[in-house]
């Protein structure tokens, strides 16, 4: 390919305005008040609660702390409850340690002793009041193991004892968790702490409260009111039961219910609508330690391997997988979802339960329309169900579509309605593998750009689907064109109200299958009488050469240009020469074949456009000048690259 243009000089003034602001910058003063505080009573500052995630530990710390305050009766025995977990990838590292507690006494609030010389192995401290008065206690956990882990402290339990015994009115239950797993993991939270909080809160009653739960098949609860869900995969409801007993009069009593679970709940929703499985735990805090934990979701294959249906790392919010629209024909389908937790190449996870989609038909008209695309001819390898790349002339494209009725509602006298390209030809239709008559369906123009394809569907009945085919062949196509749309669906329920319905959107992006190119006039600064061995620039810094690139197949090109000869004005030629200036260094172009571009497999030509200082430049040689209009004769040419 030769391509000419004429290279003329003109003279240009260019006027560079240049703006300039201000940027003003204000400090502010802030002015910080203190007051004092009187330091609280406590041996050692009580360690930060541990952070929840996912159902599980993911630092260790007291999930149960001491009662702020007890109230008990000279004489009688209290007591003071407290409990520890550790964090996951504290367990991971060193998964044998064993606690040893350490309870501490204060009579003062100032001066601490241990209660007993010797560690103890459970957490729970039982004190005899023997003393009118106040009293403080503070337990320290440290575990034993193969590396040292930093000491636990717990908040400060304040114990008060009385002469007088204050009996209870009522109490009120509660949990620290609202749902555990029945799963033997680790990771997964089993375990939880029931309270019961007296009124009075002075009450002296506190010891006398008795534990049990609803269903010992599903979750038991011992004398301290830690609650232990089965790990036998049973799953429900359990109400958690506190209760006080009297001997003449009526035992005091409440409940809290709890949920057992695998993680997972069954979804029922009605067809057309979203189902959402989300893992059941109480997330507690942020889950700022959490960025080794990932979550697989996986849908059940009976016949096959289970399908991974969403993957996601680091989770923010809640664990979740939703399926955006639901059909009857996925009524029993089944979802469970794998945690994992990595840390210093350790792995631990987890499985939750399976559970079941749902779908009952709706009671409107609900028709689900799923498409697909497909070029037959030529396969892009950025070609999705939805959008076609790179359609050339004489392209077999195929267009199919699948009827879903997921509603109690027959369809009547319905319809398919498809805007498509103006240069298609319908080559057939298929319903159901069928092909069918041409007087079932229509071709009409409906704009510049759209005709408008209209297939007879006829009754579609409840429950029931129907698959579409249709197979067209792309006329001729003169410059590129991307074609978006989506199908239709239109028909009438029983008491002959109109129902439609859109499908998703689909993309046909349409090309030529050829390279063009056009060329920009280049023109210098003027040069004077005087000007004398100096560069002259070009005028403009536009594109040169603007290309049109529509190839499929995109072989390797080489640009090369050439000066055909100098500048002439007349019969005069100008002392000049003309250089093509890149990397620092230049070539003379006079007679000179000079390669411009040079372009890669499947890379697209993109418009050529010089920085200023770069490109074809005017070099002025040392002579006299005479006045004139001079120009020149540039060839372009495009050649494969072998």
């Amino acid at each position: 390919m030769n391509l000419i243009k004429i290279i003329k000089m003109i003279i240009v003034i260019s006027i560079i305005s240049i703006t300039f602001c201000s940027l003003f910058l204000i400090n502010q003063s802030k002015t910080i008040f203190g007051e004092s505080q009187i330091d609280p009573i406590q041996k050692y500052e009580p360690s930060s609660s541990p952070k929840r995630g996912l159902g599980m530990w993911l630092t260790s710390g007291y999930n149960l702390q001491p009662k702020p305050r007890y109230f008990v009766t000279l004489g009688n025995t209290v007591k003071i409850k407290a409990d520890t977990v550790r964090g996951i990838l504290e367990k991971a590292a060193d998964p044998f340690a064993y606690p040893r507690y350490s309870w501490y006494k204060s009579n003062d609030g100032i001066v601490w002793s241990r209660v007993s010389s010797r560690p103890a192995t459970r957490p729970t401290l039982k004190v005899q009041a023997d003393t009118i008065g106040k009293s403080w206690y503070q337990l320290s956990t440290d575990y034993i193991g193969v590396f040292p882990f930093s000491d636990l402290y717990s908040n400060v339990a304040e114990l008060n004892t009385t002469h007088a015994t204050i009996p209870a009115t009522s109490l009120n239950v509660r949990t620290d968790e609202n749902y555990l797993f029945n799963i033997n993991n680790d990771l997964a939270t089993s375990s939880a702490y029931a309270f019961a909080d007296l009124e009075p809160a002075d009450s002296t009653e506190s010891n006398n409260v008795n534990w049990d739960t609803s269903d010992h098949s599903l979750a038991t609860i011992d004398e301290n009111g830690l609650i232990t869900a089965n790990t036998k995969g049973r799953s429900g409801i359990v109400e958690i039961i506190g209760f006080i007993k009297r001997s003449n009069e009526s035992d005091i009593i409440d409940f809290k219910k709890i949920r057992i679970g695998g993680g997972l709940d069954d979804q029922t929703v009605y067809a057309g609508q979203s189902a959402t499985f989300e893992l059941q735990s109480d997330y507690g805090e942020s889950r700022d330690v959490s960025s080794n934990i990932s979550v697989v979701w996986y849908q059940k294959n009976p016949s096959g391997k289970d399908k991974i249906v969403k993957k996601e790392t680091n989770p923010e919010n809640s664990i979740s997988f939703t399926k955006d629209t639901s059909s009857t024909k996925e009524n029993g389908s089944q979802y469970y979802a794998t945690i994992t937790v990595t840390n210093n190449n350790k792995t631990k996870s987890f499985t939750t339960n399976t559970a079941t989609l749902n779908v009952l038909p709706s009671n409107i008209p609900n028709v689900n329309i799923t498409s697909e695309l497909e070029n037959s001819t030529f396969q892009d390898k950025l070609n999705s169900t939805t959008e076609l790349n790179n359609v050339a002339s004489k392209d077999n494209i195929i267009y199919s579509f699948n009827l879903n009725n997921d509603s109690g509602k027959l369809i009547h006298n319905s319809s398919l309605v498809l805007p498509l390209y103006v240069q298609t030809d319908i080559n057939s239709i298929e319903i159901d593998n069928k092909k069918i008559d041409p007087k079932d369906y229509s071709l009409i123009d409906s704009s510049n750009h759209q005709k408008e394809l209209t297939i007879n569907i006829n009754d579609l009945p409840s429950l029931t689907s129907k698959k579409i085919k249709i197979f067209t062949t792309v006329k001729e196509i003169t410059d590129g064109y991307s074609f978006s749309n989506n199908v239709h669906y239109i028909g009438y329920d029983d008491e002959q109200n109109k129902y439609k319905n859109d499908g998703s959107n689909f993309k046909i992006n349409y090309i030529n299958g050829k390279l063009s190119a056009s060329f920009n006039d280049i023109t210098f600064q003027s040069i004077h009488i005087f000007d004398h061995d100096k560069l002259k620039y070009r005028h403009n810094n536009s594109e040169m050469i603007i290309f049109n690139d529509q190839r499929r197949i995109k072989k390797p090109l080489k640009i090369y240009l050439e000066q055909d000869h100098p500048f002439i004005h007349e019969s005069h030629i100008l002392n000049v020469d003309m250089r093509f200036y890149q990397y620092g260094s230049f070539l003379n172009t006079l007679n000179n074949k000079i390669l411009i571009i040079e372009s890669k497999i499947d890379e697209k030509l993109n418009s050529l456009k010089w920085n200023h200082d770069e490109g074809l430049l005017l070099y002025v040689n040392n002579s006299n000048h005479i006045a004139g209009n001079y120009s020149s004769k540039l060839n372009w040419y495009i050649e494969d690259s072998l």
